[in-house]
């Protein structure tokens, strides 16, 4: 067993549980589904589940966590600013932030927005913005490496892979 304090964030079925278990000594999953927290129930991985929207959840927990990873998580949020901020307020002085988007491209959209709705009903983010969101948030940009996120209908999803600090 670990010695970190984890948030499986938006935790599904809780596919990352068995991945992130041996790093914590403490895991906590939050996600909006019942029935997805019920299979991820079924994993005994978890300390604690929540029923709770994330953003809220974090608000509630400051300097709790070492970590919060949110593995296919953000692609359900357009703007991520409150996501970044509440995070940011979750970790403890050090703490890291690790998670996942679908890449939208360099350059802004025609609305100058930093992200996008895409066909699937996810939303796709700009490099540049997870940048500026990670300065407003005063969180270090450990990693963020582009990448094939996974496979969906025979077809290569593209990503980051972000890892955050928080200055101790």
């Amino acid at each position: 067993m670990g010695s970190l304090t984890i948030l499986d964030a938006g935790c599904g079925t809780g596919l990352c549980g068995p991945l992130l278990r041996p790093f914590a000594q403490r895991l906590d999953g939050v996600d909006l589904s019942p029935q997805m927290l019920n299979r991820a129930k079924e994993t005994a991985c978890y300390d604690q589940l929540a029923e709770a929207e994330l953003t809220a959840f974090l608000n509630q927990r400051p300097a709790r966590y070492d970590i919060v990873v949110a593995a296919d998580t953000l692609c359900y949020f357009g703007d991520l600013e409150t996501v970044f901020a509440a995070a940011a307020g979750a970790l403890k002085p050090g703490g890291g932030f690790i998670f996942t988007v679908e890449t939208a491209g360099d350059e802004t959209d025609a609305e100058g927005q930093a992200y996008r709705i895409i066909p699937q009903g996810r939303y796709a983010h700009t490099e540049a913005y997870l940048r500026r969101l990670a300065r407003q948030a005063e969180l270090q940009i450990e990693t963020l490496q582009h990448g094939v996120l996974r496979q969906e209908m025979g077809r290569s999803v593209q990503g980051m892979i972000a890892i955050l600090s928080k200055t101790p």
